[in-house]
């Protein structure tokens, strides 16, 4: 016979069983507190006996060990605190934002992580681990501020959770962890093989346009350490000497109130999403701004390439423009000229090789950087114009099939992490009981 439910007055939560309550999750804990960084800068606070966890190891998991270490003197002189094993951490600010962690090691953490000391009379911690996973969405609606936006401690110290027997807690706690471990080692399998695909792609473009795509060809040295052989009849030039590169120059980007709603698209390497431009969230410029810099308005078939931060080596090629853009200084601007297509390119860009010749410049970079003069200087090897059209038709094919394939494994990941929160949500609001 199903069990009485009741509504909780909790938009979050909806029903729960009648015999439960509901109350502020602080309730549920012995204590709540923040953690804190030593000053970074100060070697003697780092490289310790100390574990101490950033909020990037927050990720729904649990966290055995500690990227990095403090030492007694770090931790003396700053306010972060030591948190017990069995603790659950929730992310406060950033990318993390509303993620959780639970703690299976003594450690302190950073000021972007909030710790939820269990009160053993009253709550399981594992349970409260799935119960904030429940509330991720609730949690994360009070998050205020703009790129690095977060949400506060006392806002999640306050937010109102169902209340139910210690031994319930329990029995739903060691259900949730036999279930969910199962998902989660298809979720990880199921990346596993996405990671591989991935990886046959990019494999099979290098192949192709370092190789070609005859087999049993007399090769030659292409004397270029990162290449390697290469087929006799293909040829070696710099993109300098095959294409025009120019950025923007001198931009200091715009302020908040220089965007506008309506006017030229401003690409960004955000806008470069699995190598193909995404014009579904664009920054807006004026006409004056869009006319400063005639020489990156962009045409079909050039190919942007992100040249500064994290994305360095990003690409992506122009195959259709729904209106006038161009791109922010992040972003250098190509056009193929001679000797070779733009679509040949592209591929190339995709290339091992290329990612390795990057992966070389960045070496010894603190920000990562490529200046034009980089790129110009970048080595490329081509075959005819007959065998590239061979060889871009051949990529396109093979690629589509693996990108079908990624996308069909992408769409069943995102069923499963669909199923595992649905599931968590389901069981520690009481909609559904352990028999």
């Amino acid at each position: 016979m199903a069990r009485a439910m009741k509504d909780s007055g909790i938009e979050w939560i909806g029903r729960i069983p009648e015999d439960w309550k509901v109350i502020e999750v602080k309730r549920y804990c012995k204590d709540v507190f923040p953690g804190a960084t030593p000053q970074s800068n100060n070697p003697d606070y780092w490289d310790g006996d100390i574990n101490w966890v950033p909020s990037g190891s927050c990720h729904d998991c649990k966290i055995f060990d500690a990227p990095k270490t403090i030492t007694q003197a770090g931790f003396e002189n700053s306010s972060t605190k030591l948190i017990p094993p069995k603790t659950v951490l929730l992310a406060m600010t950033g990318a993390t934002c509303g993620n959780t962690g639970y703690l299976e090691i003594e450690s302190c953490a950073n000021q972007s992580v909030t710790a939820f000391v269990e009160n053993k009379e009253l709550s399981d911690s594992i349970y409260l681990w799935y119960l904030l996973q429940a509330a991720k969405d609730f949690i994360v609606s009070f998050r205020t501020g703009g790129a690095q936006s977060g949400i506060n401690v006392e806002d999640c110290k306050n937010i109102r959770v169902p209340f139910l027997p210690l031994n319930e807690q329990q029995k739903i706690a060691a259900f949730l962890d036999e279930k969910c471990a199962s998902i989660d080692a298809v979720i990880e399998k199921t990346k596993v093989s996405i990671d591989e695909y991935k990886k046959l792609k990019q494999s099979v473009i290098t192949q192709a346009v370092t190789k070609g795509i005859y087999p049993d060809r007399k090769m030659k040295d292409s004397e270029i350490e990162w290449i390697g052989e290469i087929p006799e009849e293909w040829n070696k030039t710099r993109l300098g000497f095959c294409t025009y590169v120019r950025a923007r120059l001198g931009w200091k980007g715009l302020k908040a109130e220089e965007y506008v709603e309506e006017g030229y698209p401003l690409l960004s390497a955000f806008n470069i999403i699995n190598n193909k431009l995404d014009f579904s969230e664009v920054n807006y410029i004026n006409q004056d701004r869009y006319n400063e810099s005639p020489e990156i308005m962009l045409s079909v078939n050039d190919i942007l390439l992100v040249k500064d931060g994290a994305g360095i080596g990003k690409c992506a090629i122009v195959n259709d423009l729904p209106t006038e853009s161009t791109t922010n200084g992040s972003i250098a601007v190509i056009s193929v000229e001679k000797c070779i297509l733009p679509q040949f390119l592209y591929y190339y860009f995709l290339s091992e090789v290329f990612q390795k010749y990057i992966d070389l410049l960045k070496a010894g970079m603190g920000v990562p950087h490529l200046f034009q003069a980089d790129i110009r200087m970048i080595k490329i090897v081509y075959p005819s114009e007959n065998e590239q059209e061979e060889i871009v038709n051949y990529l396109y094919k093979k690629c589509c099939e693996i990108d079908n394939i990624i996308k069909s494994k992408e769409v069943y990941l995102q069923e499963l992490v669909k199923l595992k929160k649905t599931l968590i949500y389901e069981y520690v609001t009481g909609k559904k009981e352990i028999i």
